[in-house]
Order: structure tokens, then sequence, then C-alpha cells
């Protein structure tokens, strides 16, 4: 049995990097972002890139990019919709820890705090990202640019 979950985000390709990459995106800036996103997860979770994720009964995805952790074997896939949405999806079932959405969380929160970043850096800030768990175990990311 499979249980398919997305995870939307309010990332989205813009279309000019869908039309100048002509379908090879893994070039393309927001991709660069995904993939530093990523891999901040692979080094503090453990795990690998891909190009697929694997459903519970072991059938093989494919997807733009993906990875796979220590603690969520089957990964974590990023598809781009026609419009440049991406949407992150994985098989839920079994995931008692909702392990899955927690990556997805991660991710989306990393690749905001790069695009931020950038986007200061090239207003000409010196940027600064501080993080703070808290109790309950969120992750609190403040961006800090100054001129």
């Amino acid at each position: 049995m499979s249980l398919e979950a997305s995870y939307s985000t309010n990332i989205i390709v813009p279309k000019t990097q869908l039309v100048s990459h002509q379908g090879n995106l893994k070039e393309s800036p927001c991709m660069d972002i995904l993939r530093l996103a990523m891999n901040k997860i692979i080094k503090e979770r453990g795990g690998q890139f891909d190009t697929l994720y694997t459903d519970n009964e072991g059938k093989n995805i494919n997807c733009v990019l993906s990875i796979r952790t220590k603690d969520f074997q089957r990964g974590v896939g990023a598809t781009i919709e026609n419009d440049g949405r991406v949407v992150f999806r994985y098989d839920a079932y079994g995931d008692l820890g909702s392990i899955g959405k927690a990556i997805c969380d991660e991710i989306n929160q990393n690749y905001n705090v790069i695009a931020v970043m950038r986007a200061h850096k090239k207003l000409g800030f010196t940027t600064d990202a501080k993080f703070k768990k808290t109790t309950s175990g969120q992750k609190i990311v403040t961006v800090v640019g100054v001129r």
C-alpha cells in the first residue's frame, strides 16, 4: 500500500527560466537554490541527492531532484508543475513521525532563507542568518541585512 503525499510550496520557477533553460532546469537559478537548500538537510541528517523517490512498495518515481536521508530512505522528490510551481512529493504511508513533511518544511525554509540572502546581497547588503530552536523543536531563522 502507498499513500502519496504532496507538499505545495510558494517556490515558483519563473516562466523566463522555464523557457530559457528549455526543460533543462538543473542549470537555472531556482534549481541552484533548491540544491543548496536540500544539501543543507543532507549535511544535517546524512543522505544523498537522487532523481527519484520510492514508494512504500518499492516503486521508483522520477522527479527533477530528490533527497534520501538516513531517517527517510524512501526520499522526498521535487517536481515542477507546468506553471512553474515547485511541489514536493513522497510516500507518507507508515511515516508515523511525519519525517517526510518535516523534510519538506526544512527544504522550504532553507530555500526561502537562501533566496532572501541572495536578494539582499544583490542590493548591496551584507547578510547574516541567525538560527534558533524553540522549546517545541521548531527552527526560527532571522535574516539580517546591513548596508
